[in-house]
C-alpha cells in the first residue's frame, strides 16, 4: 500500500515537472491564473493517501490508518489553499517612495533655495 502512495507522489511530481517546463505543446492552461495542474496533482495524491488510509482502517492497522487519514486531510487542505491563493488577483506593486527634487539655480544643495 505504501507503494501506491509513492507511485502517486512520483507521478504527480513528473506531471508537474513536465507542465512547468512547457514540454508537450501548448495547453489551454497557460493563460490561467490558477495553477490547476498543481491543485489536481495534490488532489490525486490526497485521494490515494485517503484510499490507503481506508484500507489500513479496515484492517488491523488502526493507528497507521489514522495517521494516513490525517496526512490525506492535510494534503487536501493544502490543495484547496493553493487553489484559493493562486486564484486571487495579484497584489499591486507598492508605490515608489516620494522623491523630492529641488532645483536651485545658485548651485546650492538640494532644497536649500527659499521657495524651492
Amino acid at each position: 500500500m505504501f507503494l501506491m502512495d509513492v507511485v502517486a507522489v512520483v507521478g504527480t511530481a513528473v506531471f508537474l515537472a513536465f507542465q512547468s517546463s512547457g514540454s508537450g505543446g501548448s495547453s489551454g492552461w497557460s493563460g490561467a491564473t490558477t495553477e490547476w495542474g498543481a491543485v489536481i496533482g495534490f488532489g490525486v495524491v490526497a485521494a490515494v493517501v485517503a484510499l490507503t488510509a481506508r484500507a489500513f482502517l479496515r484492517g488491523a492497522f488502526v493507528i497507521t490508518g489514522a495517521v494516513q487519514a490525517v496526512v490525506a486531510a492535510l494534503i487536501a487542505i493544502g490543495a484547496v489553499a493553493l487553489a484559493v491563493e493562486s486564484g486571487q488577483a495579484p497584489r499591486p506593486a507598492s508605490a515608489p517612495a516620494f522623491e523630492q527634487t529641488c532645483v536651485c539655480p545658485s548651485g546650492g544643495g538640494a532644497c536649500e533655495c527659499p521657495g524651492g
